[in-house]
């Protein structure tokens, strides 16, 4: 056996699931529509029943979800069985996007749609709060001072509970 046919496939690209992330894509799309039913104040229509369970589109999509989720998570544990690094490459893939969604609602539309003055905005406490403590994830919070203060539920990024 040669050295080229000995480490053939060791460094292999792992397999891409094309499918499965455009599937996910209109899972999420789904879950951001569902989500603003309840953050406008109004029910989410109930369009399919299993066992006398009513289920809303978000329901479903949620569960597609996490299916197809766990499916490329199991495949990127598959690939590397160590802990530590298996850790890290979730990290760097969940927070740099945490951090640039948090910083933009914070600091991009905050201020334009805020019912305080801008200075107020900005010097309020709530507002450097909102972005320590759901970049660090301690505790999270939903709120930025005066944003959406009008709508039934005031959440900015109402979903950021789920990365704990």
């Amino acid at each position: 056996m040669t050295a080229a046919a000995s480490t053939a496939g060791v460094d292999a690209p792992r397999p891409r699931y094309p499918l499965f992330d455009s599937i996910r894509i209109v899972a999420a799309v789904t879950v951001i529509v569902s989500h603003s039913y309840a953050l406008l104040g109004h029910p989410e229509p109930q369009p399919v029943s299993f066992a006398h369970y009513p289920l809303t589109l978000g329901t479903i999509a949620v569960g597609v979800f996490f299916i197809v989720s766990g499916f490329l998570i199991t495949a990127s544990w598959e690939a590397n069985r160590s802990l530590w690094a298996y850790s890290v490459k979730r990290v760097f893939r969940i927070w740099p996007a945490l951090v640039v969604v948090v910083v933009g609602a914070a600091y991009l539309m905050g201020p334009v749609v805020t019912t305080l003055s801008g200075r107020a905005y900005l010097k309020d406490p709530a507002t450097w709060a909102y972005v320590k403590q759901n970049i660090t994830m301690i505790p999270v919070t939903n709120t930025l001072p005066g944003v959406f203060t009008s709508l039934p539920e005031p959440a900015v990024n109402g979903s950021l509970w789920t990365l704990p």
